[in-house]
């Protein structure tokens, strides 16, 4: 459920061409058990994402990574780790010299119990590479993940 609330308030922020720039559940407020709101959003400067990333993120998309523009796409990237962070329970180790990538961070889902295929599923469309080929919020808020009665 939380996870389909931050593709809604995702959703609605890039149909007005805004960015978050910096998800992380940090960045996610819980008003009550069953309702959260985005906070700290606003489209970033590359350059200051880059000089503040170790603040912001554990993970950073490939394509700021490689210095390439980057558009909405990149806060899909941080909703799969975020998720990543939200079922693992573990926050990244900012002393390490390289940052985890998702994936690294990702793989650790195979040793969790109880992890459907739905989820691995929906963790593989949001941590794509290809940001030409990672899904929009709107395409993510129809995956069969949300179907049911999940709750994350």
């Amino acid at each position: 459920m939380f996870a389909y609330q931050i593709l809604e308030g995702l959703e609605h922020l890039h149909s007005l061409n805004i960015t978050h720039g910096k998800l992380t559940a940090t960045n996610i407020l819980m008003q009550n058990e069953s309702n959260i709101q985005l906070s700290d959003f606003g489209v970033k400067l590359l350059q200051e994402r880059l000089k503040q990333c170790s603040e912001i993120s554990f993970c950073m998309a490939p394509e700021i990574e490689r210095g390439r523009p980057y558009t909405d796409k990149v806060d899909i990237w941080d909703l799969g780790c975020t998720v990543i962070q939200m079922i693992s329970g573990k926050l990244p180790n900012y002393k390490q010299q390289q940052f985890e990538t998702c994936r690294q961070q990702r793989s650790r889902i195979s040793f969790l119990k109880n992890v459907s295929a739905g989820l691995r599923q929906f963790l593989d469309l949001a941590c794509e590479e290809n940001e030409m080929e990672r899904p929009s919020a709107c395409e993510l808020m129809a995956h069969d993940l949300f179907k049911g009665n999940f709750i994350l």
